[in-house]
């Protein structure tokens, strides 16, 4: 089941790559933010019980419904000039993503010759994720983009933390802080933006 779950991660990761329409990517960010609550309650036996349900809690409610509420909220107030005719054609994202998510599922599958902890599905999806969040951070100019590519990119460092818990102990935790941290910046973020659309 953690296998299906992160091969649906991976596909994701290559939606987010074809496509620049920030209201599909908040709805992807809200997928993977429900795959990766799963995560925690299929490895409840490898750590503590209370530490996993609480993990569960936290990644369903901050992943899969807080980051993403609030990124739709700032959608809806900043007002997004249209895209024009050569903007629509070529999205700038289409070709690095998915380069750089077929390199990590390469690099996964060649681990799989490597004694190691960590799977080589769980390599190729937290480097897909990772890398995907880099590109799309690096490439795109919009406010909310930067922002989903930043939280792509702690998607991917939470699948390791979680994957290595047990002896990371506080690795998955200190990711979705630091995703609250950035998050809490957005509405300072969102008046600069408003001022540079106006201008």
């Amino acid at each position: 089941m953690t296998t299906l779950a992160l091969i649906c991660v991976i596909l994701s990761n290559l939606i987010f790559a074809g496509t620049v329409r920030a209201t599909l990517r908040i709805r992807l960010l809200m997928g993977q933010g429900a795959l990766l609550s799963l995560l925690p309650a299929m490895l409840l036996h490898r750590g503590g019980i209370l530490r996993g349900l609480v993990l569960v809690g936290l990644t369903a409610g901050i992943k899969g419904f807080l980051l993403p509420k609030l990124l739709s909220r700032s959608e809806q107030r900043l007002i997004l000039k249209p895209l024009s005719h050569t903007d629509r054609s070529l999205p700038i994202t289409n070709l690095p993503g998915v380069i750089a998510v077929g390199i990590a599922v390469w690099i996964g599958l060649f681990l799989i010759k490597v004694p190691t902890v960590l799977s080589p599905v769980v390599v190729s999806a937290a480097l897909s994720t990772t890398v995907m969040g880099l590109v799309i951070l690096i490439c795109e100019r919009h406010l909310l983009s930067q922002f989903v590519g930043y939280l792509l990119l702690g998607n991917g460092v939470f699948i390791v933390g979680v994957i290595l818990a047990p002896a990371q102990s506080l690795l998955a935790e200190f990711g979705m802080l630091t995703d609250l941290l950035v998050v809490s910046l957005l509405p300072f973020f969102e008046r600069l933006e408003a001022k540079r659309i106006q201008a």
